[in-house]
């Protein structure tokens, strides 16, 4: 265990290093990367990925430091548990110094004030709690921000495939032509999928880092199935994110139905690229599954993976592209 006074120690060694050469990454880095655990790693990766310049950077590093390495062995005890419990929704926002920095400089005043006998200290208590808890929304805003994004990806998507799905049409395979119209199709089709997928996976993972945030241990194994167990357990802003995902699961039927009956509708092309006939597997488990628990709110998002052994093959993309190029030469398309 290290103690309080080497961890304030080498924050003050770093704030001297840092200030002598603010503009040095590397320097800074080194720095900080002395600071003992928990502390140490994470703030190397805090400035790594701030926005601004370097200077600016250093300069709220510095004030960062200066702050902590003022608070006592309770105070900086609860400063590293709220970095702990927010670690890895930190470290992917560039905001993060800034709103750390403002975190530690309101705590500091709060027990300047309580230090002076400006206030109590059940007030300094309760002014410490309500800027956590600022932290914490300043959080939440950023998961806001996030599915308004996600949330306009996602219209944008649909909106593409609804232009071009009017119905899963017939394709005559022994037209060069039409072999390579179906193929266009079905991967355009695919494209679109994938990146509704990208959009649950970018949600799922934020709602699991929520959940580890408060302490829930999440599990290992399928994100449906976890997030399945893991709903009695949720917040209402958890279950808000829940109800998102649903609406992504719903598109996704929506695509994914689409897929099943283009291919159903071509079984012939199955042959033609046997890769297709695991693909259409796929789908049909796939749409088995959501059938299964399409009016259960907490199956939140459907995976058919390595368990039932019908995984979205990999290699599908690659293999269309193939087939794709050698029916443009076919056909004499290729410019």
């Amino acid at each position: 265990m290290v103690s309080l006074g080497k961890i304030k120690d080498e924050m003050r060694s770093a704030i001297v290093k840092i200030g002598e050469n603010p503009l040095s990454d590397a320097i800074v880095k080194s720095a900080l990367g002395t600071v003992p655990q928990p502390f140490g790693d994470f703030l190397v990766r805090l400035y790594e990925n701030a926005a601004g310049s370097a200077s600016d950077k250093s300069t709220q590093i510095i004030q960062l430091l200066d702050n902590l390495q003022s608070f006592s062995e309770r105070e900086l005890q609860r400063f590293s548990e709220e970095i702990a419990a927010n670690k890895s929704l930190l470290i992917k926002n560039d905001k993060a110094l800034s709103d750390l920095l403002l975190l530690s400089q309101n705590i500091r005043n709060t027990i300047n004030q309580m230090h002076h006998n400006q206030i109590s200290m059940s007030e300094a208590i309760r002014r410490i709690e309500s800027s956590i808890t600022e932290f914490y929304s300043m959080s939440n805003r950023a998961t806001e921000d996030l599915k308004e994004l996600l949330q306009m990806q996602e219209n944008k998507v649909m909106h593409e495939f609804r232009k071009i799905s009017n119905n899963a049409e017939k394709y005559n395979i022994e037209v060069p032509a039409e072999r390579l119209s179906f193929y266009l199709r079905l991967r355009d089709h695919l494209q679109m999928a994938y990146r509704i997928f990208l959009i649950q996976v970018q949600m799922s993972d934020k709602l699991f880092e929520s959940l580890k945030k408060r302490g829930i241990e999440t599990g290992i194994g399928s994100k449906d199935e976890l997030l399945f167990r893991l709903y009695e357990k949720m917040i209402e802003e958890e279950r808000e994110m829940t109800v998102f995902l649903r609406q992504t699961t719903e598109n996704t039927n929506e695509l994914n139905s689409f897929a099943n009956i283009l291919l159903k509708n071509n079984i012939e092309f199955l042959q033609d690229l046997p890769i297709l006939r695991k693909l259409y597997e796929h789908f049909c488990w796939w749409r088995a599954k959501y059938d299964l628990y399409k009016d259960d709110p907490r199956m939140c998002i459907i995976f058919v993976g390595p368990k039932q052994g019908k995984l979205f093959p990999p290699e599908v993309d690659e293999l269309l592209e193939q087939k794709i190029m050698e029916l443009k030469r076919e056909c004499l398309l290729v410019i």
